[in-house]
């Protein structure tokens, strides 16, 4: 009979299940806890790219085109400049103004003849994309009347820490390592 309760005893204490349920359960904690925070974290960066880019869009749409026929326009270069420096102040980038992650280190693509400028700034530590179009022609659809407009887009790369913590849940599982994402915004020329 004692033995008995002994028996009876050691499968009735539910300790051991905790253990199991607490061990199956913490993986999918991990994984749903840094996919929150991660997406999070995107969706920040794509509001502040977006941000930067509806700000200096404005800015740039009030600027004066006499300077557009230089190889360098000041006024491009400095909407460029407070791009950086806007997105460097929300700490968007991490080695801002360290290395090659400088504005005038920026690698520049224009077409002469065209009003579009493309500056990649590398070191970020992954590579900033602004692109400044001071000539980009929006239709009213209404009227269906053109007008001349700037267009700022500003590209970034996010770079997944899910990806390291999936592997918890499925062995071999691969994420993504990084999505580039974009914040884009055309407002109408003043002058």
């Amino acid at each position: 009979m004692l033995r008995y309760r002994k028996i009876r005893h050691f499968f009735a204490n539910d300790g051991a299940s905790q253990i199991a349920e607490f061990a199956v359960s913490l993986p999918l904690l991990v994984v749903f806890a840094v996919g929150i925070f991660d997406f999070g974290a995107a969706f920040t960066l794509r509001q502040k790219l977006s941000s930067a880019a509806q700000e200096h869009a404005i800015v740039a749409s009030n600027e004066s085109t006499r300077d557009l026929d230089n190889a360098g326009p000041q006024s491009v270069i400095d909407i460029r400049d407070s791009i950086f420096d806007y997105l460097a102040g929300q700490k968007v980038l991490p080695r801002a103004n360290t290395g090659s992650c400088t504005p005038g280190s920026a690698a520049v693509t224009h077409a002469g003849g065209s009003l579009i400028w493309r500056f990649t700034i590398s070191g970020c530590p992954d590579a900033l994309v602004i692109t400044i179009d001071r000539g980009n022609i929006v239709v009213e659809p209404s009227t269906t009347e053109k007008i001349v407009s700037t267009q700022v887009t500003v590209t970034y790369p996010h770079r997944w820490q899910f990806s390291k913590v999936i592997g918890f849940l499925a062995p071999g599982a691969i994420y993504a390592g990084t999505t580039t994402l974009t914040g884009e915004a055309t407002s109408p020329n003043q002058l």
